[in-house]
């Protein structure tokens, strides 16, 4: 894919918004890491950015080409095997790494270590070079980071990376669960681009049909691709990393994560920050995505062929504070001030019974369970082990409250307004 078409200066668009996307250069091939002196070029002193896997994956050999191309290099590594949680100590690890010398930030590894050098060039006003060593998210180009703060996660505005490179030996050694998880997170879009067009309609909320279709031909491109990535071919892998990097440029288009995140990625978030709190262990990213946007499809296909006659707001406060104490005992007071601000649980039934006739035609649009679990077989996924590692009841507790832990409207949202939340969360087949 040749990105010099989308990689350019602010322009008007025809939905009336001014796009931009900070990144000049996204560089992919066999050979690509011989490639980053070149794109440093001005530069003499940086700071590089990994954890213990992805430095043995490429970043010494990064720190090897760096300095042997002559710049004074620091090296800023978590050293650790397990997942980097992008949270305030991780913030404050990379502030300590970083001086005032430093003239550029390179960041080796996956989403994680991406948000982290985003921020941490943001806040220093210098730039970031990201090398991706697997195609296992969508973050790439963001001018957002996904955080974890006082133990909820935040979408912030950082900027995106100048130039990305992705060297395609080094994405198809990765681990086959983080192409999986690439794939999954791709997969994730038709729950995303749905709930994208029905906050259009039900809020207001702007909409770039430009940027909707970008989003689309990237997530056909990966769908044409699946069978290739599995079996590690090197341009199947190729393209998946290009629908990644598309849907990256899409979402810096607007400034926002709504191109490529909605209900299945609140989901998501839900069972990350559950083990988080409880120490207990949860998939990738991408993997409960993939996972998510299954559930989510079953509850969306059930709302379509609803009957708004039954729709009728339903709200227990004192049980929902009950709730949430109990699924999340450090963080209830800062969901509930959240919520409470938002004033996510007035009474929007009678909006949502006289919209119907807008909504369902939109809940309809998406493939159906049938052929979103076919996608994900394909991928790899198998839902005994999403069932296995949460259990039924969590599941259910994620369907119920996921929407408590960040304000967007998704399907969620219309299933709290219609007053059907707790009825389905209770009912749906796992």
């Amino acid at each position: 894919m040749d990105f010099s078409t989308l990689l350019r200066p602010a322009f008007a668009c025809s939905c009336g918004q001014t796009h931009q996307c900070q990144t000049r250069a996204i560089h992919i091939g066999k050979g690509a890491l011989e490639e980053i002196p070149q794109f440093l070029a001005g530069c003499s002193r940086v700071l590089v950015v990994s954890d213990a896997n992805t430095k043995d994956a490429c970043g010494e050999r990064v720190v090897t080409l760096l300095r042997g191309a002559g710049f004074a290099v620091r090296e800023a590594c978590f050293e650790q095997r397990t997942p980097v949680e992008p949270d305030e100590r991780a913030v404050a690890f990379l502030q300590s790494q970083i001086g005032p010398e430093i003239e550029a930030v390179v960041g080796v590894g996956g989403g994680v270590i991406n948000d982290l050098t985003k921020l941490l060039s943001f806040q220093h006003g210098i730039f970031s070079l990201y090398v991706c060593t697997a195609p296992s998210m969508d973050g790439i180009a963001t001018n957002t980071s996904v955080l974890t703060q006082r133990g909820l996660k935040f979408t912030v505005a950082t900027q995106a990376p100048r130039f990305i490179v992705a060297d395609l030996d080094v994405l198809c050694n990765a681990p086959l669960r983080l192409i999986r998880a690439g794939i999954g997170d791709v997969l994730g879009k038709y729950s995303a681009l749905s709930d994208w067009r029905i906050a259009h309609l039900v809020t207001g909320e702007a909409l770039c049909e430009n940027v909707w279709h970008l989003v689309e031909e990237a997530l056909q491109v990966c769908v044409k691709n699946i069978d290739g990535c599995m079996r590690r071919e090197k341009e199947a892998i190729g393209r998946l990393f290009e629908s990644l990097a598309l849907i990256g440029v899409a979402a810096a288009y607007v400034r926002v994560s709504r191109p490529g995140s909605g209900a299945e990625h609140l989901l998501g978030h839900f069972f990350e920050i559950y083990g988080q709190v409880h120490n207990r262990p949860f998939l990738s990213h991408g993997e409960n995505v993939g996972y998510c946007s299954l559930i989510v499809e079953a509850l969306r296909n059930r709302l379509a062929h609803e009957d708004p006659s039954r729709f009728a707001y339903r709200f227990d406060k004192a049980a929902w504070e009950a709730d949430i104490r109990r699924l999340f005992p450090p963080l209830a007071e800062e969901i509930f001030r959240m919520q409470n601000a938002a004033d996510t649980y007035a009474n929007r039934c009678a909006a949502m019974i006289a919209a119907w006739q807008q909504i369902q035609p939109i809940l309809l649009r998406t493939p159906g369970v049938q052929a979103i679990g076919a996608l994900l077989r394909r991928a790899g996924f198998d839902c005994s082990e999403f069932l296995d590692l949460y259990g039924e009841a969590l599941i259910r507790d994620g369907i119920r409250h996921c929407n408590d832990l960040k304000v967007k409207h998704t399907l969620f949202q219309l299933l709290a307004d219609t007053g059907l939340l707790a009825e389905y969360a209770t009912q749906i087949e796992l």
